[in-house]
Formats: C-alpha cells, structure tokens, sequence
C-alpha cells in the first residue's frame, strides 16, 4: 500500500500544473504517466478517485480556462486509456453547443471517438473546416493529420453524408481523389458505398 501511495504522491505531482505541463512534458511522456497512472487506479481505488479528480478539473480548464488545449489531451488519455470515449464525445458534444470555436481547436484531437461514437454529422460539420477534401489528388496519405486510417474513414462519413444530403457533386469529387490516395479494392468499394449513401 506504501509503494501505491508513493507512486499516487508522485503522479499528482507531474500533474499538478496544467497551465505549465506542456513545457516540461512531451505527449508521449504524458501519455506514459496518465497509463501508468490509470493501471495504478485498478489495483489502489484512492488512486482511481484521484484520477478522477485530475480529469474532472481538466474538464473544467476545457470549459472555462484560456489554455485548455493539454487539459483536453489528458482527459483524451484518459478516457481512452479506461474505455471512456463515450464521455469525450459528450465532452466535445458540449463544446460544440456553447464553445464552438474550441470544439474546432480540438476536433482532430477528438476526431478518432467521434468516428467511434458514430457521430458523423460532427465529423462532418468540423472536417469542412478543418481540411479541404476535394483536389488532394497528389498528396501523400500519410501527411494527411490523424493518420490514414482515421482519415479515410472521415472521408467516407462526409462522402456518405453529403449524397445524403444532396451534395452529390462534392460527394463524387472527395471520392475521385480518395480512390487515388486508397487505391487497393476494399478501399475502392468501402467508397463506392459511401457514393450510395452507406455510412461505414
């Protein structure tokens, strides 16, 4: 139990200021410590309730506070790291309703649970401001923000979504150009679903 308390002590410690985290933490850094620290809270519940604790005022920094943007990646570790994403979909769900221009700061840091949650309608809405689909013939896949994985299947939710909606143009010009950035035969026909108005 001593060496569970040590290890909480030292937890709340790194994470004690958010304001001043990012400068002296890499993600990678952090993201070991908030693991580390999520493992601890299975076997030592105190350590859970304090991490807890620690998301909850990152919530707040989220809502409220001017630099919020490494509260939002912890609470992303966070969440990910215990199955949580459903709570950084509600999160970002709230931001969209009354702090828009910071759901769009944090929209590709979120982007990956909304896929999750099947929230293609926020995709949607955030990914147009984001990025601009159309006439990416020639770039590289894998420059493309969040990793090809998680952008193609962006781009099929706003293919499929926009025949949905009526904008069968723009629909088949993010298609043309996304079959030549995924050009193997499952790729191809995932998006000619999507033409079809098939979300993934």
């Amino acid at each position: 139990m001593k060496r569970y308390d040590a290890a909480l002590t030292q937890y709340k410690w790194i994470f004690r200021d958010l304001d001043k985290l990012d400068r002296f933490l890499s993600d990678v850094q952090m993201n070991y410590f908030l693991g580390a620290w999520c493992d601890l809270g299975n076997a030592h519940p105190v350590a859970h309730d304090e991490l807890m604790k620690l998301r909850d005022r990152c919530r707040r920094k989220v809502l409220s506070a001017e630099h919020f943007l490494p509260a939002f990646r912890i609470i992303l570790a966070i969440h990910s790291r215990l199955g949580m994403e459903g709570e950084t979909v509600a999160l970002f769900t709230q931001l969209d309703r009354e702090r828009p221009e910071r759901a769009r700061q944090v929209f590709p840091f979120a982007e990956a649970s909304l896929v999750t949650g099947d929230e293609f309608a926020l995709i949607a809405k955030y990914a147009e401001d984001q990025r601009e689909f159309p006439k990416i013939i020639g770039a590289d896949a894998s420059i493309l923000s969040g990793g090809q994985t998680r952008q193609f299947e962006t781009l099929v939710a706003l293919i499929a979504l926009y025949m949905r909606e009526g904008r069968a143009r723009e629909a088949i010009e993010i298609a043309s150009d996304a079959k030549i950035l995924w050009p193997d035969d499952q790729a191809s026909r995932t998006i000619d679903r999507a033409l079809q108005g098939i979300l993934p």
